[in-house]
């Protein structure tokens, strides 16, 4: 197995995951910044052990996707009880604050307990979706996230996808890591917005390798 095989997913896997969180500014006087936004593509024959190579760089990186999975679930399930609990309480102040209204018309009405925040999934990884989808991902994770293609051939066919339409407007916005992006969503209105897309890419083709 050629070692640059797992090197090329190794390094953009570590590119995703510093994400927009380290930027360089190569001159000193210039506001010009540059993000370490990667884009990987393994090209090689059949048989030559794509998938195996780039599943094991990758690794460290789903390992991620499955401990912030955790971590998320076990953060819903205490935030569906603090909401529980919260709707509780507004009940009870609602009640206790319509019998006040009721013995005095100019009393003031009480304040409610705003209701808690739900909690945000962290996202390292993404495959099959379409631009809305990942859209509202980025929006919840402005780091950036790493987009996985089995194939380069797949990842192209996304754009035929109902709702991709501007995909590859999308990708061409996305290669630097922070310019923003603007979505109308499929019916024209209710679109997503993220103010510096960074994607990085991770994609594997059949073909024929060239030597001199």
């Amino acid at each position: 197995m050629p070692p640059d095989m797992p090197a090329v997913a190794a390094v953009v896997a570590l590119s995703a995951t510093i994400g927009l969180a380290v930027q360089i500014r190569p001159k000193a006087l210039d506001p010009w910044t540059v993000v370490p936004n990667l884009w990987g593509m393994v090209v090689a024959p059949p048989g030559w052990k794509k998938s195996p190579a780039i599943a094991e760089a990758m690794a460290p990186l789903h390992k991620l996707e499955r401990d912030a999975n955790h971590e998320h679930s076990t953060a819903m399930a205490a935030w569906q009880m603090e909401v529980d609990q919260t709707a509780l309480m507004n009940s009870a102040i609602k009640s206790k604050g319509l019998q006040a209204l009721k013995k005095d018309p100019e009393a003031k009405a009480p304040d409610l307990i705003p209701e808690p925040v739900e909690p945000v999934a962290k996202r390292y990884v993404v495959n099959n979706f379409t631009l809305e989808a990942l859209g509202e991902v980025m929006i919840s994770n402005p780091n950036g996230v790493l987009a996985f293609a089995d194939e380069l051939y797949g990842l192209l066919k996304m754009a035929d996808k109902p709702g991709n339409e501007e995909l590859y407007s999308f990708l061409l916005t996305a290669w630097n890591g922070n310019g923003g992006f603007r979505s109308t969503g499929s019916a024209g209105v209710n679109g997503s917005s993220s103010s510096a897309a960074l994607l990085c890419w991770v994609a594997f083709s059949r073909g024929a390798l060239m030597s001199t």
